[in-house]
């Protein structure tokens, strides 16, 4: 068996085109070097060949050994990958519960809070109080008006109390699903000015996009979603002077 031979027989069993070359390579250069050795020392050429291949062992347990060689260092590079694609899971998970935190957070309701999620809609413009006593139930979820105001060029100013999270359409679908509505029957569109969640209640603060007549007594806020819509009265107070 020639060099040639035997690397090839030696390289058989390795998977990849890629690995047989270069360690083909290597073993012909192995080969080589004790064959230039023994040729230096007096041998001749053939022969010279025939003792340096017979030295590298059977080129069939060579094959054997190189690709256990690989197959261990494979299953070694896939749990090394395994274990980096969990982490990088892992800290996806932990920034994506981070951020949902932070867009969720919300102060609790108080009017002194309100000032800042209700903003550029600021205080002196507000002209009525308005006050709702209901509560309705949609989707499984009880939805009450515990603040609202209109403003004194006719805005209404709304924030929803929802127990639990918000519907699966999410914040911005809610807020395009509500209706306003006057005793003129006018039905103003809503802009969203917020949401978030305190405890275990999801709150949206909602304002008209257009202006009603100051003088409203009430308005109406509903809400359809499925089988199970909901209509609110917000009453207003007399207008302050």
């Amino acid at each position: 068996m020639n060099a040639q031979e035997w690397v090839k027989s030696a390289v058989i069993l390795l998977p990849f085109r890629s690995d047989r070359k270069a360690i083909g390579e290597e073993l012909t250069a192995h080969i080589e070097d004790r064959k230039a050795a023994l040729t230096a020392a007096g041998v001749p050429e053939d022969q010279a060949e025939e003792q340096a291949v017979a030295a590298m062992g059977d080129p069939n347990e060579t094959a054997k050994a190189l690709r256990q060689a690989m197959a261990s260092w494979m299953n070694t590079v896939i749990v090394l990958l395994q274990i980096t694609a969990l982490v990088l899971a892992v800290v996806v998970a932990v920034h994506l519960y981070n951020f949902i935190r932070e867009r969720q957070t919300l102060a609790p309701p108080a009017d002194s809070q309100l000032e800042e999620i209700l903003a550029p809609y600021e205080y002196p413009r507000v002209l009525r109080d308005g006050h709702c006593a209901e509560t309705a139930s949609s989707a499984g979820h009880t939805v009450s008006v515990p603040w609202a105001k209109m403003t004194r060029d006719g805005r209404v100013m709304v924030l929803l109390e929802i127990d639990g999270s918000f519907w699966e359409t999410g914040p911005t679908e809610f807020r395009k699903m509500l209706k306003f509505r006057d005793p003129d029957g006018t039905e103003p569109t809503v802009s969203w000015g917020n949401a978030g969640r305190q405890g275990g209640t999801s709150y949206i603060s909602v304002v008209t996009t257009f202006f009603l007549d100051p003088d409203t007594p009430w308005v109406e806020l509903s809400f359809e979603y499925g089988k199970e819509p909901f209509c609110l009265r917000i009453e207003f107070d007399e207008a302050k002077p």
